[in-house]
């Protein structure tokens, strides 16, 4: 597997120039940049230098793990060089040793940001003497590409609030969040996959001359203070403004004296007057610009945005002192871009130093001044500072005596000792996150500190600071610290409004921030009073906007209607009235009154005002029902004696065999005797040579039964007729007449087996049935 270092892609075979960049394999680096290829924590590889700012060098990358193109971010400030391979040693042991905590802990933060617009901050780790932030690599067409291919370098204004939009949003987001870009650039805002993403955050730096000269950046930034939300709306602004004009505003440094930019209006563009107001507002001097992101996306939808003022004529005297001004603070940026460049790299620009050349130095004076800038006076000289320990608090302890004093002449690299203390014109700002708007403009009344308020949405109460621009920092009186104050949350969760009066709904829905309004449409719930809420948009448990209007429609009935008269109509008659009238109405009926279908009454009087939708009943007729006829007994036959058995000396019966029925012979068929016929035994004619059963043999009791039954009239079935061909034939077998139906119980005939009569105590073992008995009447 082959990789261009170049663009990060992967190719099956080798090439010596890369078929997707064009760029030469095997090409070298400069001497202070990690060597292409090299491989941090096991994972990382480094590719080509993308760019490189005061602290930071930035490459394109490739994860092993996730086989994804990545940018690594490298700490690396200019006054450091490079050993060996990677390790990279600073000139300022104690300085850089700040730096890469911050460093280290700034992209831990970025890894907890949640923002589908923001590259997401993969990792970051300490390696090789430096801190490395490795983020996600955003691929598709930058701003500045898709300018640099657009008609005149510009786009219409259509397009441009449209992707700005966007851009606030994502800012907005992030700011909730608590992070800051602060280098926000046409170069670090992408176009992937048809949505807009810009780069991961990375505070800015003043040193860093390329971002302070392009014309994005704020003053603050130029002057070194604290950087904000305000911030990334000047870069929006300004961008902005680069896309409509074809030109970036000119730098905030160059008009601190008059400032005299034209609006994108004066340039000619066709722009909203409001739009233009906005734009030019977040381009405005950092205590009139537009402070917040979503802020700046009301001035662009508010067609009654104001410009705020500007600086346009100032006296020459002021004029001077600012031009002054100007003129040291960039003498101070580029003395800082000489001094901290990396020293492995050749420079064209050289610092004459006339008391340098003379082999002595002249100490400064740096008293009165912070330790920062004590530090950046002497760092102009070949003096050394003495080493202190001041934490991170380099802007708030100041010099109070310094040896050697101010003016004396030394020998190049002696050592200016110093002592500091906390100025008495500074204060430490305490956290007021969750305090009232009162009592944190007090707290800081009394801290000698001025409380600027903007409002937002939040899930803070209302009116609480919901978050401040510093905390637990020290910074001078005077000085302005900006509180969010809550409105609340942006979105409320709908109750329901339903069965109450629109004066309680309007109570209730106050209370988050939303008003009630009645549609003015009638409609009747018949669940409900009159005069409640039946219905309301949005419903109970959807979002509500903060400040919006829910419409809630009332239950009504409207005006009292006279009740027609309908007794006499019939049902269908009056059904048909009733269509036309708004009543609850009910039919019941009434059996055996008058004619079937009339209505008898109504529970209304007729000509009587009722309210629509009132409840109404109506008594309609309805012939009686015919009596069903009573079914008759029918009489039950007196029951037939039972023929006493014959007196005979009594044999005893042999124990019954159980004999198994063979499957081919039927069963045979009880035959019911005929009316007046004695139920007595009926011999069974059996064939010649078998002896016949004893004649005397007791009937069995019958028992009487013990309900009436009907019996079903039985179907004689003629039995089988075997034939033995051995046998002397039987007489023909005669049919006894149809059997007559009595109230009698049937009286089944038993049928003696055919085992021999043999008197004996054990049972006869079980013998298979004769294959051609013949059973007779």
């Amino acid at each position: 597997m082959n990789i261009c270092f170049g663009c990060m892609e992967r190719f099956d075979e080798p090439h010596t120039v890369c078929p997707k960049c064009g760029a030469a394999v095997g090409t070298g680096s400069e001497p202070c940049l990690l060597r292409p290829g090299f491989v941090l924590k096991d994972r990382y590889i480094s590719g080509r230098l993308l760019a490189r700012n005061a602290t930071t060098l930035e490459y394109i990358g490739f994860d092993r793990k996730t086989e994804k193109k990545v940018e690594i971010r490298e700490l690396f400030p200019r006054n450091a060089i490079r050993e060996g391979e990677a390790k990279v040693k600073p000139l300022d042991e104690k300085g850089f040793e700040d730096l890469k905590k911050a460093f280290l802990e700034q992209g831990q933060k970025n890894k907890t940001l949640r923002s589908s617009g923001v590259a997401e901050t993969i990792d970051s780790f300490a390696e090789n003497g430096t801190i490395y932030t490795v983020v996600e690599r955003l691929e598709g067409l930058t701003l500045t590409e898709r300018l640099g291919d657009a008609k005149n370098g510009t786009v219409s204004f259509g397009i441009a609030v449209s992707e700005m939009v966007k851009v606030l949003h994502i800012l907005e987001g992030a700011h909730e969040q608590g992070f800051i870009h602060g280098s926000l650039t046409p170069d670090k805002i992408y176009e992937q996959d048809a949505k807009i993403r810009i780069s991961a955050p990375q505070a800015a730096d003043p040193r860093d001359l390329a971002l302070v000269k392009s014309g994005y950046a704020g003053e603050e930034i130029c002057e070194g203070k604290a950087i904000g939300a305000w911030t990334d709306v000047y870069a929006v602004g300004a961008i902005f403004y680069r896309a409509i004009c074809g030109a970036a505003p000119d730098a905030p440094a160059g008009r601190l004296l008059e400032d005299n930019l034209k609006s994108p209006a004066q340039v000619g563009v066709t722009i909203p007057k409001n739009a233009d107001n906005a734009i030019m507002n977040a381009i405005n001097r950092r205590e009139k610009r537009t402070k917040t992101a979503s802020e700046f996306i009301r001035q662009l939808e508010n067609e009654s945005t104001k410009r705020v003022g500007v600086l346009i004529s100032l006296s020459l005297s002021l004029k001077l002192k600012l031009a002054t001004s100007c003129a040291v603070l960039l003498l101070a940026c580029l003395a800082a871009f000489l001094l901290l460049r990396p020293q492995n790299v050749s420079s064209s620009f050289e610092v004459p130093s006339y008391a340098a050349t003379q082999g002595v130095e002249v100490v400064p004076n740096i008293r009165n001044k912070t330790i920062r800038e004590a530090q950046d006076e002497i760092s102009k000289t070949s003096l050394v500072l003495s080493s202190q320990d001041y934490g991170n608090q380099l802007e708030v302890y100041r010099v109070t005596t310094q040896n050697p004093k101010a003016g004396s002449v030394v020998p190049p690299g002696t050592e200016v000792s110093i002592e500091a203390k906390i100025g008495s014109n500074m204060s430490m700002v305490p956290g007021l996150v969750g305090k009232t708007t009162e009592e944190a403009t007090l707290d800081l009344e009394n801290l000698g500190l001025v409380a600027r308020t903007f409002e937002v949405y939040s899930e803070h109460p209302k009116n609480t600071v919901s978050s401040q621009n510093n905390q637990d920092v020290w910074i001078r009186k005077g000085e302005e610290i900006y509180l969010y104050i809550s409105k609340g949350p942006e979105f409320a969760d709908m109750p329901s409004l339903i069965g109450m009066t629109l004066e309680e709904a309007t109570a209730l829905l106050e209370t988050l921030d939303l008003f009630a309004e009645s549609t003015g449409s009638e409609s009747y719930a018949p669940a409900y009073e009159d005069g409640v809420v039946v219905s309301h948009e949005p419903a109970e448990g959807q979002k509500a906007k903060t400040g919006s209007v829910v419409s809630v429609v009332v239950n009504t009935r409207g005006d009292p209607i006279p009740l027609p008269d309908f007794v006499s109509m019939t049902e269908n008659e009056a059904k048909d009235a009733l269509l036309l009238l708004p009543l609850q109405v009910t039919f019941t009926y009434q059996e055996g009154s008058g004619q079937p279908g009339i209505v008898l009454s109504q529970s209304v009087a007729p000509g009587e005002m009722v309210l629509p939708y009132s409840s109404l009943t109506v008594v309609v007729s309805r012939a009686a029902p015919t009596p069903s006829p009573v079914p008759t007994a029918t009489p039950r036959p007196p029951a037939q004696p039972t023929q006493p058995p014959r007196q005979s000396t009594p044999t005893p019966s042999p124990v019954p065999t159980p004999v198994p029925t063979p499957t081919n012979v039927p069963t045979p068929t009880p035959i019911q005797l005929r009316p007046g016929i004695p139920n007595t035994p009926t011999p069974i004619q059996i064939r010649p040579g078998t002896e016949a059963p004893p004649e005397d043999t007791p009937e069995p009791p019958q028992e009487a039964p013990t309900e009436e039954v009907t019996p079903e009239p039985p179907v004689y079935t003629e039995p089988p007729v075997y034939t033995d061909p051995t046998a002397t034939p039987a007489p023909p077998f005669v049919p006894i007449d149809p059997v007559v139906p009595t109230d009698e119980p049937e009286t089944p005939i038993d049928l003696p087996s055919e085992a021999p009569p043999e008197t004996s105590e054990a049972p006869p073992e079980a013998t298979e049935p004769p294959d051609e008995t013949e059973i007779g009447i």
